[in-house]
């Protein structure tokens, strides 16, 4: 099986997004066999639901992640085990590696900004950086 994590800062906003898209996109695709989380590499945000912007973002999608509940990089079973890390920065992606260095070719970092403090256009120029990411990311790895 494989195992996707989708890291960002707090898991929150920008990770729970890439996941919920990306479980989207691999059940349109047909994908079997695959298991997608997010976490977070920021102890003091754990236990916090998805950030509003996220959940709207995903609302006009058609999409929802309602029971989300954030978690620490330290929480996920089997780092070793992940087939692929998309991070949403290089801090991320740093983070992890401490904990994991044996991750450092599975990962795939996105550079997107985390928009929580920014308008709403930003926000929806967001979203759609991360949808048409998360889909070449699928299209370039999982088929």
């Amino acid at each position: 099986m494989l195992r996707v994590l989708c890291l960002d800062r707090d898991d929150t906003g920008l990770g729970p997004m890439m996941q919920t898209i990306l479980r989207d996109y691999v059940d349109e695709l047909g994908i079997k066999n695959i298991s997608v989380e997010s976490a977070g590499i920021n102890k003091k945000s754990v236990g916090q639901p998805i950030a509003e912007f996220a959940a709207k973002e995903l609302a006009e999608r058609n999409l929802s992640l309602e029971r989300h509940v954030s978690r620490h990089i330290g929480d996920v079973l089997d780092l070793p085990g992940l087939s692929h890390v998309l991070a949403v920065g290089k801090a991320e992606a740093d983070g992890l590696l401490e904990l994991c260095p044996s991750l450092a070719e599975r990962i795939t970092i996105f550079e997107i900004e985390d928009p929580s403090q920014q308008g709403e256009e930003e926000r929806r120029q967001c979203a759609f950086a991360v949808e048409a990411e998360v889909r070449t990311f699928a299209a370039d790895k999982l088929l």
